[in-house]
């Protein structure tokens, strides 16, 4: 929902290194407008222990998901955020990938 994935790091190693300590957050910037629910469902779903970890079925019926399956509630600005937020991931992404290709190094806040 933040619109890049959940592991952060500079380079390579430092996101496996954050992956392996099931380290992440919600920055305030990206997921302001993310609901305290939608923040519970991500964080379940990559809880570090696999016995703490949510599964599908768990996910299916978490509250968060239920609210926008059944229609009787939408929380559109929190969704367009989401996609938005997909979007620009997806841009950045593919830039950085054209970089690489072409052999150069890519910084992706240029």
């Amino acid at each position: 929902m933040g619109g890049y994935p959940p592991f952060n790091g500079n380079n390579d190693a430092e996101i496996m290194r954050s992956v392996e300590l099931g380290k992440f957050d919600f920055p305030v910037e990206d997921f302001g407008k993310v609901s305290a629910k939608a923040q519970d469902l991500i964080t379940n779903m990559l809880a570090y222990k696999p016995e703490s970890r949510f599964s599908i079925e768990n996910s299916l019926n978490h509250s968060w998901i239920k609210e926008y399956s059944t229609g009787n509630k939408a929380n559109i600005p929190e969704l367009q955020n989401a996609l938005q937020n997909m979007k620009k991931f997806r841009v950045n992404f593919n830039k950085k990938d054209k970089a690489k290709a072409a052999g150069s190094s890519f910084n992706i806040d240029s």
